[in-house]
């Protein structure tokens, strides 16, 4: 909630009027909308959600898993 993200901001010394104007910037906007949407189009149903090697994987991994998909 708003009150929780005000005091993370305040915490990290970041002015959230800066988050908020950068949040509405067009660019932005269109940046959010072009991962939304190749989220959307490789089924991917929440986070985090890793592609190695054109494998989707969905949750956490470890490390070493990483590395051994990696490799």
């Amino acid at each position: 909630n708003d009150d929780d993200l005000d005091k993370i901001f305040l915490e990290l010394n970041i002015v959230r009027s800066s988050i908020d104007k950068k949040l509405d910037d067009p660019e932005i906007q269109k940046n959010i909308e072009k991962d939304v949407d190749l989220a959307n189009k490789l089924g991917l149903r929440g986070t985090p959600a890793f592609i190695i090697n054109n494998e989707i994987i969905f949750g956490y991994i470890n490390y070493e898993e990483i590395l051994s998909k990696l490799n």
